[in-house]
């Protein structure tokens, strides 16, 4: 099963409000599905579905899981930087480098 992201989590980590996620749920720009309590729930891999699809920057990578990327300080904008690496990842759809827990088994939401 894919790691379950609250809508708080899916948002520190873009650098957008919790209300745009809950918003973009709501609407169906990002599928996610609501707990028994009501609570909004988006698997990690829809969330780089949705980061790939937008290209949306990541404010804080290391929140989705990539070390890798999160590792790197001030250059994290830079030609090669983090940011970028992870875009690349996301853009040849490079789950298992992005994110090294993901085995390929999506589970639907």
């Amino acid at each position: 099963m894919a790691r379950l992201l609250t809508t708080s989590e899916l948002a520190q980590a873009l650098g957008v409000s919790e209300s745009s996620i809950k918003r973009w749920v709501d609407d169906g720009t990002i599928r996610g599905a609501r707990t028994a309590g009501g609570h909004r729930r988006i698997a990690i891999t829809e969330a780089l579905r949705f980061i790939r699809a937008t290209r949306a920057p990541l404010a804080d990578p290391e929140l989705l899981g990539v070390p890798e990327v999160a590792a790197a300080g001030s250059d994290r904008h830079t030609a090669g930087g983090p940011d970028e690496r992870l875009l690349t990842y996301l853009e040849r759809g490079d789950d298992t480098r992005a994110w090294p827990p993901f085995q390929g088994d999506q589970a639907s939401l």
